[in-house]
């Protein structure tokens, strides 16, 4: 028996041992693939620019990943792109990419340099005996058939399939195979030429949208001017003691983003007022006072438009220019002045695209940063004005966001642009792949943790949106009726419960026995519905006194005394009786809410 017993735990540490040795080696096939494919990605950029000779290396380098990995597939196409970009170059181009590396070893020893060279060397002399191998016309159908399989499952890779039937015609060329694939690349040869002559529109066809979007603010012309009468004084005091009486609460805060925001506010709500032009001249002015005090150079310019579209005689280039005056050598000022006199000067588009972008004014600022000196921002700027709807092109725009926002070094601006990340994130996450996707999910993990995005559902927050909420925290126990935080609510006064989003408890529902879940309850049996009404079983519901139970996220308006419960059996119907059988808490934030 011990003998056994000795025999078979033998036999499975030996399996283990294999099992671990085999998943070891996947993991490092894996690993070699992925670089292989890094190469050949890089490779296949470089082929489009003509550049055979890198794009050669780059896939002899490929090749010989593949190799180690005994991935024949990859192996079959690297060979073929080696072959392809052997017979597309010639000798001046391999002694001028050769000599591109001694000339322009920057910062490199002069020993590292002559390493390169002699890799590069070395690597060519495998290209050639890749390109020239002789192959016996006994394989010319093996060839020929992988090929065409590669056709019928890759037809949107037309280069690809060129590539493929060329090296067959090429390297058979007597043979009935040989010629029946020469037909078969020339067919797929005019239809890449169709499809580079499309591309080639395309490309001047964006030039051509870019160019349109890249008009920014400052290159439009200005408004015309409106007819009517400039207000006397005595009209605008008036009008100005009436809009702070009707906006109390507002001028009475003294926090620098509280009265930024009131600034747009009186600019975008003065639209409304059509009929009544001094207020509307109050409220525009007291935008541009706002604007002026905080630094909103959009609520500035735009304010003093549309003065100029409203009243007679305004001249709103000298308003502007006054106003913006009054800030002094401060860097935004500066640079948005420039750009009344210069709309396409690069180093004032580059700071003030940024301005007005960290504003929230993207349309104006991307087209302002597409035309500044900052390159990064400009390829950022230029993509987002195109409004990209492919998935890898989303993912880039994402990813060129996300780099700036790295960069920033004040929290403010960071937030920002990872704003812009985000949204760019978020509209290719679902339909993103592999490493991309990975890259995705983890990048929109840690810009929600640093700033969590603006609540529009408050029964669907996420646990960053949670953390950030600045309220008083408590928790409400499952085997309580009903908890009591002690809270009472003046008449008007409002509260909001929000629960942790992934808390949960175990509650007991009679019957069908205890459920775990968060406080959105559980979802069980429909006859159990019948006993919770709108609720779900182990929902955290909240109310004041008499009330009618709320769901959390609802806005409970006092007076009264704020209560919280888990619906159970136990409760659903006597709100105060004694204690539920359930287990856990659920930490929840009460929410004050001002109008």
């Amino acid at each position: 028996m011990t003998f056994r017993k000795t025999l078979l735990s033998r036999v499975l540490s030996s399996s283990l041992a294999v099992a671990l040795a085999m998943s070891a080696a996947f993991a490092g096939d894996d690993e070699l693939r992925q670089q292989a494919k890094d190469l050949a990605d890089g490779a296949s950029k470089e082929m489009q620019t003509n550049h055979y000779v890198a794009a050669a290396l780059a896939y002899a380098k490929a090749l010989k990943l593949y190799e180690q990995a005994k991935d024949t597939d990859n192996m079959v196409a690297m060979q073929a792109n080696i072959y392809w970009c052997k017979k597309k170059m010639n000798v001046d181009d391999i002694q001028a990419f050769l000599k591109a590396k001694e000339t322009h070893g920057t910062g490199k020893t002069n020993e590292a340099v002559k390493a390169e060279v002699a890799e590069a060397k070395a690597t060519l002399a495998k290209i050639d005996e890749v390109a020239e191998r002789k192959v016996d016309v006994s394989e010319a159908k093996s060839y020929f058939d992988r090929a065409e399989k590669f056709e019928k499952s890759n037809q949107d890779k037309t280069l690809q399939i060129v590539i493929r039937y060329f090296e067959v015609a090429n390297r058979f060329q007597n043979d009935p195979v040989g010629r029946k694939a020469q037909e078969i690349c020339l067919k797929f040869q005019s239809k890449l030429n169709d499809e580079l002559e499309k591309k080639s529109q395309d490309i001047k066809k964006q030039s051509d949208d870019l160019a349109a979007l890249r008009n920014s603010y400052f290159t439009r012309k200005p408004p015309a001017n409106g007819g009517e009468t400039l207000p006397d004084k005595a009209a605008q005091d008036k009008a100005l003691k009436d809009l702070k009486t009707i906006y109390k609460s507002e001028y009475a805060s003294s926090k620098t983003e509280e009265r930024r925001a009131f600034g747009t506010t009186l600019y975008k709500q003065q639209a409304k007022s059509k009929d009544e032009p001094v207020m509307r001249w109050a409220m525009l002015t007291e935008a541009i006072r706002l604007g002026i005090e905080t630094e909103h150079y959009w609520v500035i310019l735009r304010a003093n438009d549309e003065l100029a579209t409203i009243f007679a005689g305004f001249d709103a280039d000298a308003e502007k220019r006054r106003s913006l005056g009054r800030l002094g050598s401060r860097a935004g000022a500066v640079q948005v002045l420039k750009l009344l006199d210069d709309p396409k000067d690069p180093t004032a588009n580059a700071v003030a695209g940024r301005l007005f972008c960290i504003s929230g004014e993207w349309a104006d600022g991307t087209a302002m940063l597409a035309n500044g000196s900052d390159e990064a921002a400009k390829k950022a700027g230029a993509m987002d004005l195109l409004n990209p709807t492919k998935t890898g092109e989303q993912a880039e725009l994402g990813d060129a966001w996300y780099d700036i926002a790295k960069a920033c070094k004040n929290n403010v601006d960071r937030d920002a642009f990872l704003d812009r990340a985000r949204l760019w994130y978020t509209k290719c996450q679902k339909a993103a792949s592999g490493i991309s996707k990975a890259r995705i999910d983890s990048r929109l993990v840690e810009i929600d943790k640093l700033n969590p995005p603006d609540i529009t559902d408050w029964n669907k927050i996420t646990v960053n949106q949670w953390e950030s909420l600045k309220a008083v925290t408590m928790q409400v126990e499952a085997r309580k009726a009903q908890t009591d935080p002690g809270i009472m609510l003046a008449a008007g006064q409002k509260v909001r419960v929000v629960p942790h989003p992934t808390d949960t408890w175990q509650v007991g529902s009679g019957y069908y026995g205890t459920h775990t879940c968060t406080a959105s309850g559980a979802s069980i049996d429909k006859r159990e519905r019948m006993w919770t009404g709108q609720f779900k079983y182990g929902e955290l519901v909240a109310w004041l006194d008499k009330q009618p139970r709320k769901k959390c996220g609802d806005v409970l308006t006092g007076p009264g005394r704020l209560l919280l419960a888990p619906v159970t059996n136990d409760n659903i119907d006597s709100w105060w009786d004694s204690n539920t059988t359930g287990q856990g808490v659920i930490r929840v934030k009460i929410v004050r809410i001002d109008d």
